[in-house]
């Protein structure tokens, strides 16, 4: 079988009824990042470590899975400050980052990579 490009969806039926559904699709080239952060089920507060991600997105939000090299820069602007590298290589699209926050209510991050940039404002409880 030949590979191509495209998308898969899979539907789930119960009952003769669509109960569920999942669609994937080959990642384009990377146009966007997104930032999140490990919770583990409990929400981000006031002097906390973080693990941030910086998920690399296509343009249809496809996470890039397939980038390992790229350089990938976050920055701490408020309520909190880095703990290790600023720059880290992506690894299957993800670069991760370790942040400590502060007393702050608010932790803002912007991450660079090429010509991308994105920001994230995170409330701390």
């Amino acid at each position: 079988m030949k590979w191509e490009q495209g998308e898969l969806k899979a539907v789930g039926y119960k009952d003769g009824k669509a109960v569920a559904e999942c669609m994937v699709r080959t990642p384009g080239s990377v146009e966007a990042m997104d930032i999140t952060y490990f919770e583990s089920g409990v929400p981000a507060s006031a002097d906390d470590l973080l693990i941030v991600y910086v998920h690399l997105k296509d343009r249809q939000g496809t996470d890039c899975f397939g980038e390992n090299k790229r350089e990938v820069k976050l920055e701490v602007l408020q309520g909190g400050e880095l703990r290790g590298p600023a720059e880290v290589k992506a690894e299957a699209g993800v670069a991760s980052f370790l942040v400590a926050t502060t007393d702050s209510p608010v932790l803002v991050m912007k991450a660079v990579s090429g010509n991308i940039e994105t920001k994230s404002e995170l409330k701390l409880k």
